[in-house]
C-alpha cells in the first residue's frame, strides 16, 4: 500500500474543526460589520456638529462689529 487508508472518523472531526471555524469566522466578520456600522453612524453625526458648530462660529464672526 504507498499511501495510508484514512479513518473516517478523522475526516469527520476535521470537517466538524473546519465548520466550527467558518461559523466563528462568520460571527466575527459579522461583529466587525455591525462595529464599522456604529461608528461610521457616529462619524457622520460627528461632523455634522462640526460643520453647524463651524458655520454659527463664521456667521458670528461676520455679524460682530
Amino acid at each position: 500500500m504507498p499511501f495510508p487508508r484514512r479513518k473516517a472518523g478523522a475526516r469527520i472531526r476535521v470537517t466538524k474543526a473546519l465548520e466550527k471555524k467558518r461559523q466563528e469566522c462568520k460571527k466575527l466578520q459579522e461583529k466587525h460589520h455591525e462595529l464599522k456600522k456604529k461608528y461610521n453612524t457616529k462619524m457622520r453625526a460627528i461632523k455634522r456638529m462640526n460643520k453647524s458648530t463651524a458655520l454659527r462660529v463664521q456667521t458670528a464672526h461676520l455679524f460682530s462689529f
